[in-house]
């Protein structure tokens, strides 16, 4: 890749770095606002954290910007023409296919099924697609990597998982098991 291509990237990446740390500073200064009108003092706020961090990688990004622009980056890459042959290419297919996979398993498998039963067909569709070709061998690791995930996360840092919750109850016992 030549120079002015990554320092094309720079600008891209610098905008939306940008536009992702104003929107946590407004969020941030949202929070804020009820603490302060409660009359709290402004280290208690929930918000103070994170817009401090915000305005210093809006700092940097404004910084990325600039130093791309000054090493001769440009926004040509956001013409059409160019957008569309980016679009065409493998890696555009790809690129495409991958967040059609994420929406497809926020908007549809996670409010249908279980997290559990939701991660284990997102990471098997993935795996199959980008990395194995062996069903059972990425089943194997799909359903590995989907229990460790649940139960690290939903069993010992008692995080609230998204998705339906299936609880089984055992004949004979009365023990129920619930997967998030």
């Amino acid at each position: 890749m030549d120079k002015t291509s990554l320092r094309s990237g720079d600008i891209a990446t610098g905008i939306v770095l940008t536009a992702g740390s104003v929107a946590v500073m407004v969020s941030s200064y949202k929070m804020t606002l009820p603490v302060l009108a409660q009359g709290h003092a402004l280290s208690s706020s929930p918000g103070i954290v994170p817009g401090i961090l915000a305005f210093f990688m809006l700092v940097m990004s404004i910084s990325l910007i600039c130093r791309g622009r000054c090493e001769g980056g440009s926004l040509r890459f956001l013409l059409p023409a160019r957008i569309l042959a980016g679009i065409r290419s493998v890696e555009g297919k790809n690129t495409l296919f991958i967040f059609g996979l994420i929406a497809f398993y926020i908007f549809a498998l996670l409010r249908a099924l279980p997290y559990c039963v939701a991660t284990f067909i997102f990471l098997y569709v993935f795996i199959l697609v980008y990395y194995e070709k062996r069903y059972f061998y990425v089943g194997m690791i799909a359903l590995v990597c989907s229990l460790f995930i649940t139960y690290s996360f939903g069993v010992l840092a008692e995080i609230p998982l998204p998705g339906k919750t299936l609880r089984f109850i055992l004949p004979g016992t009365g023990m129920t098991i619930t997967i998030p």
